[in-house]
């Protein structure tokens, strides 16, 4: 067994930490396992005696030593470096690590030593031991296990965080997350005045994790789950997190679907938190209730405010895109249409191929040319709340390194993002969205940052295609509906676009119908109904194969008008598309098509909320969606049939507009500010290591 004893002191601590470990030796006699580390350079020599190696932060694999705010984080700057120094003695191949903390303790009531090594045994990989009496020490104390070694890096993650945020309270309000942070399986026990012998099952009874506890039970009547405990614990310990975080469960969706009384809940639930009579007067209440104050630690303390315009600020070199890569599907298109924005903007991007998951054909290799063999910094997960825990478990089966920030880029199709998503916000430190739509759902119940980025639109139709190309009749204004059956035929509402349809022909009969539809051999009923309603009508195309995604904008630029009587959208791509093009779209006027569509360029159709009665698929029964107007959608083809210039100026805005707000060097724009800003707030995302990665 080899065994390392390590301190870690700065300033005047240095000698006595140095004394400790000299006695140390004495009681346990093995050269060269010994250390010191100084968090400053010391005046004089720090120990005589050669057994006592003596370390530095630049020994340390630290995300970077010189900007990390270990100084003003923890009111023991030594007592966050623990993960590290243990990791440090970790990789120089020690199996056993003590590491104790002289800061918190005088000279003359230090452990013995054989005391906490009893608390060791095969099946237990850390123990944390901290507190004021001279029974409970300030010590880590690990195994060389994965496990171990798993535990260890997600205490960094959480630490890391910790410091930027430079909370009041230190290290102990961190060490109270340790269990949240592990998995079921490892056994990390907890060792201290209020939980001796906790393992991860038992609650922390620690001022923090009360007041967590309090405002869950207060809002929301239940108690935090371990996303909460990971995400929200480190804000309890100042006043300006508290109100944050009780705010924030105040607008929840979870919160309003209780009984009324909110702001009822609210005061009762800050009431008792600070433990003083000023949260019982109407002033403190009416500042929690206001806008929130500035944050107790000035910004100066935590990291210094951006000095010029974000675009003049550093970018991270690059992203790691992590999606259905190839894959024939609207998602794919996206991450695909991500990639372009990323070219636009001088992004490098590497890929990382999870179309398995995808019954779709995998054809489409644009971006793989273009794509980096290097590992950055920064993992987008482009797959949707469903697979992101699937898709972290591939990633960790294939032996692919997490990126130091992990962003996942989702779709959804509600105005609220159902509870059995939410736990896939454990895997992210942010959210990606395509349109205001999926930002307010997922935002209203995220505990991490949700940004938006709409999907970048620029293609050009193949020079030689025409309508022969695909069988289309000439002479006719010809109305495309398109839809993929994967994407829920009832979402997609192609039953009331025939019957706008039905209805308009038969005031106008020069208009044509075209329907494409994808996947319809999962779903024979659901094709031989779509057969059966457009048996009667004349002049109907049905396209019922795959195209490439160059062939289906060939086929857009050979139609007149796009059809979409949709429920619901996450972006609306094939509207924006056939925008693009300078084509007029009709489509419900709800949802996330609503960011670019306006009645200027378009012809929204008015619709009614309604409710889903029942779950379907993925889509749980409950939010409202939208039924669209059938006869007035069926007035708005009938206006484009016969005013050639109204449809000539519709598409003329449109394109115009899709140009100036979709093109990839817009939508590349903006990626990179949130990349500077990114890096700005996080500066370890600039001192990454970049590591080449295999092709796939």
């Amino acid at each position: 067994m080899k065994r390392a004893f390590a301190t870690v002191a700065g300033g005047a601590q240095v000698a006595t930490a140095s004394h400790w470990l000299h006695q140390l030796r004495g009681q346990q006699p093995e050269a060269d396992r010994f250390f010191l580390l100084c968090l400053d350079t010391p005046a004089v020599p720090v120990s005589t005696d050669p057994a006592i190696r003596t370390l530095s932060l630049s020994d340390l694999p630290l995300p970077d030593h010189n900007i990390w705010p270990f100084d003003h984080a923890f009111a023991d700057p030594g007592q966050a470096l623990g993960p590290w120094l243990v990791q440090h003695l970790f990789q120089a191949g020690f199996d056993q690590v003590l590491c104790f903390h002289p800061a918190l303790l005088p000279a003359t009531i230090w452990p013995p030593v054989e005391d906490l090594l009893t608390l060791l045994d095969p099946d237990t990989d850390v123990v944390l031991g901290h507190g004021p009496e001279a029974r409970h020490w300030p010590a880590w104390l690990a195994q060389n296990t994965p496990r171990a070694q798993s535990i260890l890096r997600a205490w960094q993650d959480h630490l890391q965080r910790a410091a930027q945020l430079a909370l009041d309270g230190g290290w102990l309000a961190q060490a109270c997350v340790l269990p949240a942070l592990a998995q079921d399986e490892h056994r990390a026990v907890v060792w201290g005045p209020a939980w001796p012998g906790l393992n991860l099952e038992v609650p922390i009874q620690a001022p923090g994790l009360r007041r967590l506890h309090a405002l869950f039970h207060g809002m929301l009547q239940r108690a935090p789950d371990r996303a909460a405990l990971v995400d929200l614990l480190p804000l309890m310990n100042h006043r300006t997190g508290l109100l944050r975080v009780a705010l924030a469960l105040a607008r929840s969706a979870e919160a309003r679907a209780l009984s009324p009384g909110i702001a009822q809940r609210l005061v009762r639930a800050l009431r008792p938190l600070a433990g003083g009579s000023a949260w019982d007067d109407p002033p403190a209440l009416a500042l929690a209730l206001a806008p929130l104050p500035e944050p107790d630690t000035p910004l100066a303390r935590t990291r210094s405010a951006p000095v010029s315009r974000p675009s003049a600020l550093p970018c991270p070199q690059g992203l790691n895109l992590i999606g259905y890569i190839k894959a024939e599907l609207g998602v794919g298109e996206a991450a695909r249409s991500l990639a372009r924005a990323c070219q636009a903007a001088d992004i490098a991007y590497s890929t990382f191929d999870v179309g398995h998951q995808s019954q779709n054909l995998q054809r489409d290799d644009s971006i793989v040319a273009q794509a980096s063999p290097r590992h950055y910094a920064i993992d987008l997960l482009y797959v949707n709340p469903s697979h992101t825990a699937a898709t972290v478990e591939h990633l960790r089966e294939q032996g692919k390194s997490r990126g130091a920030y992990a962003i996942g880029f989702w779709h959804w199709e509600q105005p609220e993002l159902p509870p059995h998503f939410h736990g896939a916000f454990a895997h992210v430190d942010e959210v990606w969205v395509p349109s205001t739509f999926v930002q307010d759902a997922v935002a209203d119940v995220a505990p991490v940052p949700v940004f938006k980025v709409p999907h970048a639109v620029s293609f050009t139709p193949s020079s030689q295609v025409s309508r022969r190309t695909f069988g289309l009749p000439e002479g006719r204004k010809l109305v495309l509906v398109m839809y993929d059956f994967m994407s829920s035929q009832h979402r997609k509402n192609p039953q009331a676009a025939v019957a706008a349809f039905r209805i308009a022909a038969r005031r106008q009969p020069e208009l044509g119908l075209v329907i494409k539809t994808l996947n319809s051999e999962h779903h024979p009923q659901a094709l031989a109904e779509l057969l059966d309603s457009v048996a009667d009508l004349p002049h109907v195309t049905f396209i019922n194969h795959f195209l490439t995604r160059q062939g289906s904008w060939d086929l857009m630029s050979c139609c007149d008008i796009l059809l979409s009587l949709h429920r619901a959208e996450g972006f609306g791509l094939a509207p924006a598309e056939m925008m693009s093009l300078g084509k007029p779209v009709v489509a419900t006027g709800w949802s996330a098509n609503m960011d670019f569509m306006t009645t200027d360029n378009s012809l929204p159709v008015r619709y009614t909320l309604r409710p889903l009665e029942h779950d379907l698929a993925a889509y749980p029964a409950g939010p409202l969606w939208a039924e669209a107007d059938v006869e007035h959608a069926a007035h708005c083809l009938e206006d484009l049939a016969t005013d050639a210039p109204l449809a000539q100026r519709l598409g003329q805005r449109a394109a115009l507009d899709i140009r100036q707000q979709l093109s990839p060097q817009v939508v590349g724009a903006r990626i990179r500010q949130r990349l500077q800003m990114l890096g700005h707030w996080h500066p370890e995302l600039h001192a990454f290591a970049y590591k080449a990665l295999p092709h796939r």
